[in-house]
């Protein structure tokens, strides 16, 4: 590994060269899993923003591809939308069943005397995604007059025999309604004075899934531009349900439904087309927070996602709440896990991989419990559990690096107060890979991610917690290769 790759994750997605924000136009098409993102490609800060575009045939190995989008000279820049298979040829602008559709939001900025204009447009491809076009009549919806109008999120709505756009309107959501994906209708809103709502909301995504009762819900996610000066975990979601026309919360109430506690996960968006595949909803988002996004260390690229995630909803205390888990192609291909013979300190296997610990604490109502990961060079990321207080904690600030920021440089604590089971077991997985942790708590209803940036792997561990525990370790073999580096662009054949 080069010098300049020293934070590059085994992984975790990561651009080849330069900047990259929000994941765009996630797709599974003839099985290939699509993954677009806002990308500038001629600096590793945020600059005018294009589409780069990558594929995966198991979400863990990524080809990149050309460049898909890029900013127009009457419209603006292309910023983030979503992507859909056009089965039936809805737009007309198909000779078969295999045309593809992006929406996504243009940006022109107008001086400093107006605001920039933001509209929602559309490209299509008849080669499988190498190529897209612009259709020639963008706008497909006009700008009505707001400021922050942007990130569209198109899906079908069976119950309708609509296809349905959900597109940030300052602080709520604005939903259009279309037959024929070329000409849209406003149809309802959501969101005043719900919620995050003293930020600006973006990259809406609105998923029906099925409780493990066998209910169905609607699930609306919502990510949130959070001021450097009060920050908070930067995506939140509601549960209600959706008519075709407009969104209603089902319980609502002062509690503000978290979907990670950690400070880098945003604008997550699902696949189109997972469901229909194998009946899972995946999910991957931007390992980033915009305080500090534009200087965390990089050489000659910047931006990570973070691990794809099965979504699911599990009812807690009469309620559904969010439950997410790596997807299991990332399990299928770790190693045989390792029983911890020492857990009070050990040395870790292959600690350039990226690794998996997982375990259990007992009794956790009345037993503490910290892990500790270190390296030669001091480094030390901490993972700790008060029973009295009933938080759990994700400490950062011990290693060198996170000093460039003082919004970097914070401990995450979130409150696990009324969520532990009658046996008051505490289960906890983490996902370390160079840049990245991901911590998995109580089965993945509660989740933290942030961003590391160690001098060396974390080489040893060490567990403190009274009582016996049982830990066990795997890692990413490294016969699974990195995702891919190359700066040479490939073709994507058309089926």
């Amino acid at each position: 590994m080069s010098s300049n790759d020293r934070f590059r994750p085994q992984v975790h997605f990561t651009p080849p060269s330069n900047w990259m924000n929000d994941p765009n136009g996630c797709l599974y098409h003839n099985g290939v899993y699509h993954l677009f993102y806002q990308y500038h490609p001629g600096s590793t800060q945020w600059g005018p923003m294009h589409w780069g575009h990558a594929t995966s045939a198991d979400l863990l190995h990524w080809q990149h591809h050309a460049v898909a989008l890029q900013p127009d000279a009457a419209l603006g820049a292309a910023f983030s939308g979503s992507a859909i298979h056009d089965r039936d040829n809805l737009s007309g602008l198909f000779t078969d069943d295999q045309g593809l559709l992006a929406f996504y939001t243009t940006h022109l900025d107008r001086g400093p005397e107006q605001d920039p204009l933001q509209q929602q447009c559309m490209a299509y491809s008849r080669d499988g995604g190498n190529s897209w076009q612009p259709i020639a009549d963008n706008p497909v919806v006009a700008n009505p007059g707001i400021k922050d109008f942007r990130d569209p999120k198109v899906f079908y709505h069976q119950p309708s025999q609509h296809w349905i756009m959900v597109v940030v309107a300052g602080q709520q959501v604005n939903f259009y309604r279309s037959r024929n994906l070329l000409q849209w209708e406003y149809c309802g809103e959501f969101g005043k004075y719900q919620g995050h709502d003293e930020v600006v909301w973006e990259c809406p995504d609105l998923v029906e899934m099925t409780d493990d009762s066998g209910r169905s819900h609607w699930v609306l996610f919502i990510s949130g531009v959070t001021p450097a000066e009060k920050p908070f975990p930067p995506m939140q979601y509601f549960i209600g349900h959706f008519d075709g026309l407009t969104f209603a919360e089902t319980a609502p109430g002062e509690m503000v439904n978290i979907v990670d506690f950690g400070a880098d996960f945003y604008a997550a968006q699902s696949f189109h087309g997972t469901f229909d595949n194998d009946g899972r909803h995946i999910w991957i988002a931007w390992a980033n927070y915009w305080p500090y996004a534009n200087v965390t260390p990089a050489d000659h690229w910047r931006g990570m996602m973070s691990l794809p995630r099965e979504l699911s909803l599990v009812t807690v205390n009469g309620l559904p709440r969010l439950q997410q888990r790596v997807v299991r192609e990332f399990d299928a291909r770790l190693s045989e896990p390792y029983r911890v013979q020492s857990p009070q300190a050990w040395a870790i296997q292959n600690p350039e991989l990226a690794q998996s610990i997982e375990f259990k604490v007992t009794g956790a109502k009345h037993t503490d419990a910290t892990l500790r990961l270190n390296n030669a060079k001091g480094d030390e990321l901490c993972l700790s559990w008060s029973a009295q207080a009933q938080t759990l904690t994700l400490d950062r600030t011990g290693i060198a690096s996170s000093d460039f920021h003082p919004i970097f440089n914070q401990i995450k604590t979130v409150s696990l107060l009324h969520e532990l089971g009658d046996d008051s077991v505490l289960d906890l997985r983490i996902i370390v890979d160079r840049c990245s942790v991901e911590v998995f708590a109580l089965n993945g209803r509660v989740v933290l991610t942030s961003q590391l940036f160690p001098e060396q792997p974390f080489a040893l561990a060490s567990l403190e917690c009274v009582g016996p525990v049982e830990v066990t370790q795997a890692y990413l073999p490294d016969q699974t290769e990195d995702c891919a580096r190359s700066d040479e662009p490939v073709s994507l054949a058309a089926d």
